[in-house]
């Protein structure tokens, strides 16, 4: 399975990408590559050995400035600050043309992003698979185990639902029930007629929900827990083999794995059944205040 390059584009539209990569002589390295976005924009890019990119990884630990140059005389230099590492790629001078360089910022808070992606790139050059963190796979296994007892599934599904903020800022498992045991709402105008509103939580639905208090923040979650559920086996699931693609097995979702942000129609949909909620209750309301004594004689 071919495995996506790894980019990064800073504020200034410039990206940054690195790629694993055989040299002629059968070396392996991490080819980076900085390229200015914008139409006709400069591309530089040169190698790292392995020796190189570990290098590169010290040198970011400890937020040192260097430079690295390649067989072909193209180089790469960090100057690490308080906020952001410049990467500067420079094209040497040669036949084609002049020495050209490509600056791309990356910002202090994703610096660790990029040099684990360069220690991943290097390992896949290598033939090697990504270095995994234990930790994650030991927290994953704890959790599967949680949803297994509490739940039935050791990789359920997960949704963004409205809370008591009458925002869309909790996350929730998706709730499964259906015949009977389904107490969720109609929407009778969604977008696409009649819906079952999966952004409510209803008696039916399983108890693990949390609040975030950000509706970007519950949309990322949500992304971000149906991801890592449907990693395979070789991501670090220990103790799982990877049946994604096949029937699904004991302790796997088969619910349809929902968007996190929710349309807007759907949205508007929902609001307007429950304004039509309210006004129903409190018409039931004011005819029970407004109805007559009934005499006990």
């Amino acid at each position: 399975m071919s495995v996506a390059p790894y980019t990064y584009t800073d504020g200034q539209n410039h990206r940054l990408t690195l790629r694993p990569v055989t040299g002629h002589g059968g070396g392996e390295y991490v080819w980076v590559q900085a390229e200015n976005l914008a139409v006709g924009g400069a591309v530089t890019n040169m190698w790292l050995s392995v020796d190189q990119v570990h290098a590169l990884d010290v040198t970011l630990a400890n937020r040192f400035a260097a430079e690295f140059t390649d067989h072909t005389g193209d180089t790469l230099a960090v100057r690490p600050t308080a906020d952001f590492t410049p990467f500067e790629v420079t094209r040497a001078a040669n036949d084609d043309g002049p020495a050209e360089t490509v600056r791309v910022v990356v910002l202090t808070g994703r610096l660790r992003e990029v040099r684990t992606a360069l220690r991943n790139t290097v390992a896949r050059a290598q033939g090697k698979p990504a270095p995994v963190n234990e930790a994650l796979v030991q927290a994953r296994a704890a959790a599967a185990d949680m949803f297994e007892v509490e739940v039935g599934e050791r990789r359920p599904a997960w949704r963004v639902v409205y809370t008591d903020s009458e925002s869309a800022t909790g996350v929730a498992l998706v709730c499964t029930a259906d015949g009977v045991d389904d107490v969720h709402h109609v929407i009778e105008d969604g977008p696409d007629g009649p819906v079952r509103d999966e952004q409510g939580v209803y008696d039916c639905c399983p108890g693990v929900q949390f609040e975030t208090y950000s509706t970007v923040l519950a949309a990322y979650l949500v992304e971000l827990l149906n991801a890592d559920a449907e990693l395979p086996a070789e991501h670090g699931t220990t103790g799982e083999k990877d049946t994604r693609g096949s029937a699904p097995q004991q302790g796997e979702s088969t619910h349809p794995r929902p968007r996190a942000l929710p349309e807007e129609s759907f949205i508007r949909a929902r609001e307007r059944a429950r304004t039509a909620a309210y006004f129903r209750g409190a018409r039931t309301a004011a005819d029970v205040i407004t109805a007559p004594a009934v005499s006990s004689d």
